[in-house]
């Protein structure tokens, strides 16, 4: 894995942490709207934890 692979993967990650913030705080705007931003943060969570484990994964076949 190269520096870049790495800093896009990273930049992911923040990004998707950024959103679970936005879509938790937009849960008090309405409360209609609230069984869609749980499936939206479900989505986000997911992502992020796939992006957390491949980084992690990387970076342990970098030590190899």
């Amino acid at each position: 894995m190269d520096n870049q692979e790495f800093n896009f993967l990273n930049h992911a990650l923040k990004s998707g942490n950024e959103t679970k913030f936005w879509l938790a705080l937009s849960k008090d705007l309405d409360e209609k709207i609230i069984p869609e931003l749980d499936v939206y943060l479900k989505e986000t969570d997911e992502i992020v934890k796939i992006l957390g484990s491949s980084i992690s994964t990387l970076k342990g076949k970098n030590k190899l």
